[in-house]
């Protein structure tokens, strides 16, 4: 179900998982909520609402604009503000992500699978560098 969330092949495949787990009188969002709580559970149920934008276009002022958000969430600032992670990381098309994962390295000089390393832990961590993994290479992701 994770693989699904992640980054879906189109647009609406997390919708298609929402609808077949009904026919079993399931719902994704409770029942992610109800296994999972916290930053983890949040991350997991944004997924599940299919907010990530397919799209391929890149806009490289809002590039620059989140890798600042990015920085000044974690590596810039005492303690992380792991919902500016969440935000970014699970609505952005991947295309999108990319571009601001590079501007982030020009801002930190840091990666930003080793900002997330440092600013983050446990489920949270692992799920965060699953996203950005999936983002840079999907097939080498899934092998992995």
């Amino acid at each position: 179900m994770l693989i699904a969330l992640l980054e879906p092949i189109d647009d609406y495949e997390p919708r298609k998982l929402r609808e077949a787990m009904k026919v079993f009188g399931k719902n994704l969002e409770k029942d992610i909520e109800g296994e999972c709580n916290g930053n983890l559970g949040r991350i997991l149920r944004s997924l599940a609402s299919a907010g990530r934008s397919t799209s391929h276009k890149i806009d490289q002022s809002l590039a620059k604009k989140e890798a600042q958000e990015l920085y000044d969430a974690g590596e810039g600032k005492f303690g992380t503000d792991e919902s500016e992670f969440i935000r970014i990381l699970c609505t952005r098309p991947f295309p999108q992500l990319n571009a601001t994962f590079e501007e982030y390295r020009k801002i930190s000089k840091n990666d930003i699978e080793k900002a997330i390393k440092k600013e983050m832990s446990g489920d949270l961590e692992k799920a965060c560098l699953a996203i950005v993994k999936a983002c840079r290479n999907r097939p080498g992701y899934y092998a992995e």
